[in-house]
């Protein structure tokens, strides 16, 4: 998502939600009422800063809470799963993200998906309401397949699947989302929630140089996501973790 913004609005984006951590962590507002944060914590943010910034920046920096609202939550809200091709699609979303999946992983790879019960994006809740909703599939059937119409199976495909994501993202204001966006957005967000590398590239299956690799090119993003009350301290955490990570395997 960061690269879909020109550097300007990438920088005043990233400002926004600076001075949005900031203001939480100022008034102690707990993480799990952040993001995504109710018209009353918003509105609280904007009274805040009103007097003291001018109604364009306030604009720019609601339009960053806005963008950086996760694409999961947009997802979960767009979907009917109680519908039979909904609840596959929910399901195939959850999962690929939260196992930092490669769509195609989904059709061949061994996959753990834990429970995660206080979110809302849960993949193991995901799952199970698509088993349920769609019983009267055959178990010959592939996994994510799901009850048509007509009362048949039909498999959901990669481009139904990113189609159907797309246009409920769409429709929320949000920018496209390609297959990979999957693995590599749940790798991130594994890293930034603290969880060890060596866990977040046994669970993705990256390659130990290309994980290396692709780490380097996101720590130029992790200022947006962390204030500066713990930046220097989250920062050097995570750098000594993926120092460690080098060298255990020689990169």
């Amino acid at each position: 998502m960061v690269y879909s913004l020109d550097e300007d609005t990438w920088s005043t984006y990233g400002a926004g939600l600076l001075r949005f951590m900031q203001f939480c962590d100022a008034h102690n507002i707990p993480e799990v009422q952040r993001m995504p944060a109710s018209a009353q914590l918003v509105s609280a943010f904007l009274a805040f800063h009103a007097a003291a910034v001018s109604p364009s920046t306030v604009n720019n920096w609601i339009s960053g809470l806005r963008f950086w609202h996760i694409h999961m939550v947009s997802l979960r809200a767009g979907l009917d799963i109680s519908n039979p091709c909904d609840a596959a699609v929910w399901a195939v979303a959850a999962i690929a993200f939260w196992s930092c999946c490669r769509l195609g992983e989904l059709t061949g790879a061994n996959i753990s998906i834990v429970s995660r019960p206080l979110d809302p994006t849960c993949p193991y809740a995901a799952l199970h309401n698509h088993l349920k909703v769609n019983t009267s599939v055959p178990k010959s059937a592939p996994l994510f397949a799901y009850t048509s119409h007509d009362n048949t199976a039909s498999t959901l495909t990669k481009s139904w699947f990113l189609a159907r994501c797309n246009d409920i993202w769409h429709k929320a204001g949000l920018p496209k989302m390609f297959g990979h966006g999957f693995h590599i957005g749940g790798t991130t967000h594994l890293l930034l929630l603290g969880t060890h590398p060596d866990i977040v590239a046994t669970q993705g299956r990256w390659k130990s140089r290309a994980f290396l690799e692709y780490w380097c090119r996101i720590e130029i993003i992790l200022p947006i996501f962390i204030t500066n009350s713990n930046y220097d301290t989250s920062r050097n955490s995570m750098l000594t973790l993926m120092n460690s990570y080098r060298k255990k395997y020689s990169l």
